[in-house]
């Protein structure tokens, strides 16, 4: 009885499901951007916005904001990166990189935010797939998880708000290199002599 009444509670509920809408409290990526160039303009010593790239499709840039004691030289000092978003959906990375980025900058003078900023240069990007982002914050597709390539080269962008029905799209966490050259452990060269 019970399995039966949660097959017909799913059934009543996947209307509501495929029509969600995401909340408004997410960032759009103009919203992301803007608060970058803002945080770079209130501490032009500390932050740094930087251009990495571009979406493959729609060629939406991709920033990326460095926080450095020294953010206009080259340091000999460790290196972090924080990646929010690579899935489009997961926009709650997004929040979560934006928000301590807020955080180290407003308290750049206590411990150990100071530290970090005078030890370590962090690089941090709230988007990696903006193209994907913009799907979902547009609420087209709320379980969107890819970038926007068009695969079948129709011209227009093929999506499904079903979860595994799309046509067009790359999962870009799913489609890095292999063995890349420089995400090898120091020793990959003698099981990979190709590179």
């Amino acid at each position: 009885m019970r399995k039966y009444t949660f097959i017909l509670l799913v059934v009543l509920a996947l209307p509501f499901l495929l029509n969600a809408t995401l909340p408004s409290c997410y960032h759009t990526y103009d919203e992301i951007t803007s608060q970058m160039f803002a945080l770079e303009a209130a501490h032009p010593d500390i932050a740094k916005v930087h251009m990495i790239g571009y979406s493959q499709e729609d060629q939406v840039p991709i920033y990326a904001m460095q926080i450095s004691a020294n953010v206009e030289g080259d340091w000999e000092r460790p290196a972090l990166l924080f990646v929010g978003q690579v899935h489009a959906e997961e926009v709650l990375g997004v929040e979560i990189t934006l928000s301590n980025i807020h955080q180290i900058l407003a308290n750049r003078n206590q411990m150990p935010y100071s530290m970090w900023i005078n030890q370590l240069e962090s690089w941090w990007i709230p988007t990696l797939n903006p193209e994907g982002h913009n799907v979902v914050t547009a609420n087209l597709d709320t379980s969107y998880r890819k970038n926007k390539r068009d695969n079948n080269n129709n011209g227009i962008f093929d999506f499904s708000p079903l979860v595994g029905y799309d046509i067009d799209g790359v999962d870009i966490n799913r489609n890095f290199d292999f063995n890349f050259y420089s995400w090898r452990h120091p020793d990959a060269t003698r099981w990979n002599r190709s590179i």
